[in-house]
């Protein structure tokens, strides 16, 4: 995991409430990710991190938004949903419903934050990141 995961989520104001999340691998089988490179993004409130392609910025990657997670209507837009055991849940599709970016809003039980997660890449990265995300312990 890059170290700025870290330096975001220690700066995040919801850090309390909003565990640091991160995918455990980046790419697929179809999406070559060599020159990924790792930098904090703004998110009021909260924390994040955005994967810079060359020639592509912010082509990928996961946030712990200022955003209350469960708010009414949070999923309904979204045309594709996920639910794990654990009762965590994400709902995505293309980004301002018509793409080409792909956008996943996920809630998890016992964190009060509106995670995102996103990528320039297609539905089948952004699924990928999905199935890798899993809470960092920075203790």
């Amino acid at each position: 995991m890059p170290a700025v995961y870290e330096t975001a989520w220690r700066a995040a104001e919801n850090r309390r409430s909003c565990a640091l999340l991160a995918p455990r691998t980046l790419g697929t089988a179809n999406v070559a990710l060599g020159g990924a490179t790792a930098r904090v993004a703004t998110f009021a409130g909260g924390w994040g991190i955005a994967y810079d392609l060359p020639g592509t910025r912010s082509a990928f990657g996961v946030a712990g938004t200022g955003a209350l997670a469960g708010e009414p209507g949070t999923y309904d837009q979204w045309p594709h949903r996920r639910r794990w055991v654990d009762g965590s849940q994400a709902a995505y599709g293309p980004e301002g419903g018509t793409g080409p970016n792909q956008l996943a809003y996920v809630s998890i039980p016992g964190q009060r934050c509106l995670y995102n997660v996103w990528s320039r890449l297609g539905q089948a990265h952004l699924e990928s990141l999905l199935e890798q995300l899993r809470f960092v312990d920075l203790r």
